[in-house]
């Protein structure tokens, strides 16, 4: 006998394990006594969550997807299996309260007219998300918000009526869209509207299909009693081209499907006035992203003219021995070299360490030496001038490495860590957050009132007067030492620059984010490959190229690689090995489609 289920939840999940394992624990500790279903539509990660997920969770119903399919394709493939009477969608990056669930169903149960209800989110720091409500993006309302304006007139329902707000965040009220992370609907609704539309591939889904669900005749409403945690987990590149084609494209799709009829002129003053905003956020976070590297161009290039001209000065006894072209063109030829070899090396990569600038600057030496003998004599300056602003770039790049910690350091402070865990798992968070050298360990509360033995500095009851004294700036919260309930209600209290969270049950991560603006963070013990590490990527990246190139000649005669994959190759849509066994692939990248594949044991 089939039992009825009350709920089925959905969860589309790309590549980020250890926040689906702590949200469907969130699930399970707070379904209370009604029935529910958990489908994972997994896109195609790489990082071992399906035989994760299927050795953990064996309850959870697993659609595992050859290629990602985007937000919406997968999440109607769960939609369209779901048994439940109500259907949750529902993000891998968020963790359910006490009474999420409850509060939701019943008011469906009330309220039979209303389609579909939303949560209030707050993020990891415990600061309220506005998207928990919005409305219908309008051209007004669309300009304010791409453009900040609503961000002086927070509270306007004219300036923000994108985030509705004149709705104050703790007030029940019917709203007009609700956000991916967290829709409860009507399942017989849901499938009877087709789910999401899949001509979106991320982002704008869940507005269409909110504008949907109003247009069928029924209510969306938000519901503040419902609460929980988005940590905003996804590993999204927002400074790549993919993101913000996406985010803008999804943007001029909804556009067309929803504002044709009404003029003649709105959707291609809309598209006009996207495509100018699109480009300017996507050249602000290009420019965030090369500023480093542009920093190293323009400090070598000054350096080799100043070397140029004092060589000129001292050996020559003339300023102008050099002619200005020669200086202008060795100089942009040497500080490029050098900037793209100690890029290649890791230089300008977060963790970046002395020896991948001696290594980029030891290849640009061999470089620029065989550029050298290629240039035409007229272009060609002393060996001595190439030797000299090779010796002052490096000293200067370590000397900007060396004033950008210090001003890192005089504006950041040191990260205070508080536990509140049991006392042996205590010691294994500590194993965790103490690989990090910059991590402070102040101590660890109980997570039980009555235990107040000489393990901990205080219990979980005194809480607040724990981190007003001792002010630790994150808080790990352990959810095999406690409920899942009670550390959502801890967090429900924001504290100003107190990060929160959350060690699993099932697995040695933790996981969190500093705020809506942060990607989410995981902490793990376990292993990390090179492969996942910026320069075996571009190494990689290297070898595909270079390896396609000589392939190149004999493919004719070699049946098994064809011309067309290694031209694929050489631009980036394949690789020469890819991973054999996808699930045995943990922490490591995506890759592109292999030639060949390579067995991970």
């Amino acid at each position: 006998m089939i039992l009825p289920i009350d709920i089925s939840i959905v969860i589309v999940n790309y590549n980020v394990r250890d926040f689906l394992f702590r949200c469907i624990e969130s699930i399970h500790a707070n379904s209370g006594h009604r029935s529910i279903e958990i489908i994972v539509v997994d896109n195609h990660s790489i990082d071992g969550s399906v035989g994760a997920l299927r050795q953990n969770f064996p309850e959870v119903i697993v659609i595992a997807n050859e290629h990602n399919l985007g937000f919406g394709s997968a999440n109607n493939q769960g939609i369209d299996i779901a048994r439940g009477k109500y259907t949750l969608i529902l993000n891998p990056d968020t963790l359910l309260s006490e009474h999420t669930l409850e509060v939701c169903f019943n008011y469906m149960e009330q309220n039979p007219q209303t389609g579909a209800v939303g949560a209030q989110m707050v993020d990891g720091s415990g600061t309220y998300l506005p998207e928990s409500k919005r409305g219908l993006p309008t051209l007004w309302s669309s300009f304010c918000k791409m453009t900040g304006l609503y961000r002086l007139f927070p509270t306007s329902k004219s300036f923000n009526n994108y985030y509705l707000g004149h709705i104050i965040q703790a007030e029940n009220a019917d709203i007009e869209v609700l956000t991916g992370a967290f829709m409860f609907t009507q399942t017989t609704l849901l499938q009877q509207l087709g789910g999401f539309d899949d001509h979106f591939f991320m982002y704008g889904e869940d507005i269409d299909l909110s504008k949907r669900i109003l247009d069928s005749g029924f209510k969306i409403h938000y519901l503040p009693a419902a609460k929980i945690v988005h940590f905003k987990g996804e590993s999204t590149k927002k400074t790549s081209i993919k993101y913000h084609k996406s985010f803008y494209q999804a943007m001029s799709i909804y556009a067309e499907k929803h504002f044709q009829s009404k003029s003649t002129l709105f959707v291609p003053f809309l598209k006009i006035a996207i495509a100018i905003i699109g480009t300017i956020h996507y050249l602000k976070n290009l420019f965030l992203s090369l500023w480093k590297p542009m920093l190293g161009l323009a400090f070598g290039i000054m350096t080799y003219v100043g070397v140029q001209l004092l060589w000129g000065r001292i050996y020559f006894n003339d300023f102008g021995y050099y002619e200005p072209k020669n200086i202008t063109i060795t100089s942009m030829l040497a500080a490029l070299t050098i900037v793209i070899c100690v890029w290649f090396f890791g230089w300008y990569d977060q963790y970046a360490k002395r020896k991948y600038l001696n290594a980029g600057i030891l290849v640009a030496a061999i470089v620029i030496l065989m550029i050298y003998a290629l240039l035409p004599v007229e272009f060609r300056n002393s060996r001595v001038v190439l030797f000299l602003g090779l010796i002052f770039t490096y000293f200067i790049f370590l000397g900007l490495r060396f004033v950008g910690q210090i001003w890192r350091n005089a504006s950041a402070e040191g990260k205070k860590i508080l536990f509140v865990a049991n006392e042996l798992r205590s010691k294994a968070l500590f194993e965790i957050m103490s690989q990090d050298k910059n991590n402070e360990i102040i101590g660890t509360v109980s997570p039980d009132e009555n235990d107040v033995s000489s393990a901990y500095i205080n219990h979980v009851g005194n809480l607040t007067e724990v981190i007003k004294t001792l002010k630790p700036n994150e808080v790990v919260f352990d959810a095999a030492s406690m409920k899942m309930s009670k550390i959502l209600e801890l967090m429900s209290f924001p504290m100003t620059d107190i990060h929160y969270k959350i060690a699993g049950q099932r697995s040695q991560a933790i996981v969190g984010s500093k705020s809506s603006k942060n990607k989410g963070e995981i902490y793990s013990v376990e292993s990390t490959y090179n492969l996942a590490k910026p320069l075996y990527l571009r190494l990689k990246r290297l070898v595909d190229i270079v390896f396609s190139l000589l392939l190149l000649p004999l493919s004719i005669f070699v049946n098994k690689v064809s011309v067309k994959k290694l031209f694929q190759t050489i631009i980036g849509k394949t690789t020469l090995v890819a991973y054999h066994n996808l699930q045995a692939a943990h922490n490591l990248p995506a890759l592109a489609p292999g030639i060949l594949q390579h067995k991970i044991s």
